[in-house]
């Protein structure tokens, strides 16, 4: 009964079943169809909706002496991912109570996609404004960060990329705001606003979230040191490109480097470099 099940709901969506271990399948079942937020709900509740049927039904025929049909199972959990569906988007009117006519409708709409131009803000009253960023291969894994300061004019002031070793990509984050803030502060630059792609760690520092135990030491320190920039923003990454990109090149090179001059930066943050200078807007695609 559990194969008769497992079948009447995968060979619709194209996942097969026989040979396959159960782990196997479960993962096929949630990497598919990315892209359509309605077929991604489809396919991540649908085989928790089935191992729970044929859970309860196991359990009524073994302890209750109850009988049950493979096709009055399939019938309860399209009752089921039925009702949640409607539940995660009441917007939404859905026609039949087939499972295969279901599916065939949902996977006719189409995702309404908005876009939206982000580029570097530059400091305001004619400050100083340092972006960062950390990026970590592997989560943990080997881990750089990287950061830009400029002037209002966008100017480079000095920028930087290091190596951190083995980290989390929240560790790599705080490391690399830390870095940036010491170094600027060792250049004699004492106020600048900071601006980074990590929402977690803006609200953080904001108090506005508590903070995570992995970058306690990090935070802890940076707290100390928030008088010097009483400004911490969040960004889009496409607003933080330059510090992405140092971010990977400390990723990839076990050292540190210090930039003083846009000339000095890897070409590809040169690019980038500029292209903010010159005000140059990316497109971020919005869910």
């Amino acid at each position: 009964m559990a194969r008769q099940v497992w079948h009447f709901f995968g060979d619709t969506v194209g996942v097969a079943w026989t040979g396959l271990a159960f782990r196997v399948c479960m993962a096929a079942w949630w990497q598919g169809k990315r892209g359509n937020k309605f077929l991604e709900f489809i396919h991540l509740v649908t085989p928790l909706l089935i191992c729970w049927h044929i859970w309860k039904a196991r359990n009524g025929m073994k302890y209750d002496g109850k009988k049950i049909e493979g096709v009055q199972l399939c019938h309860g959990v399209v009752v089921d991912l039925l009702e949640l569906f409607r539940v995660q988007f009441p917007e939404c009117r859905v026609s039949s109570l087939s499972w295969v006519e279901f599916y065939l409708e949902v996977s006719s709409w189409n995702t309404a996609r908005s876009y939206m131009l982000v580029k570097w803000v530059r400091p305001s009253h004619g400050g100083l404004k340092l972006n960062t960023d950390g990026c970590s291969k592997g989560n943990p894994g080997e881990s750089g960060g990287g950061g830009v300061l400029r002037e209002a004019s966008g100017r480079l002031v000095l920028a930087f990329s290091c190596n951190f070793g083995i980290a989390s990509s929240m560790q790599a984050e705080a490391r690399a705001l830390l870095f940036g803030v010491r170094l600027c502060l060792q250049r004699g630059f004492d106020s600048f606003d900071v601006e980074l792609d990590s929402l977690v760690l803006v609200q953080v520092l904001n108090r506005t979230s508590r903070c995570p135990w992995s970058i306690y030491k990090e935070v802890y320190q940076l707290v100390g040191l928030l008088h010097h920039f009483p400004r911490v923003r969040h960004c889009y990454r496409q607003a933080n490109q330059v510090a992405d990109i140092l971010a990977n090149e400390g990723c990839r090179h076990d050292r540190e480097e210090i930039y003083l001059a846009a000339s000095t930066l890897p070409q590809i943050a040169r690019g980038a470099f500029h292209l903010d200078r010159l005000g140059v807007a990316s497109f971020r695609r919005m869910k």
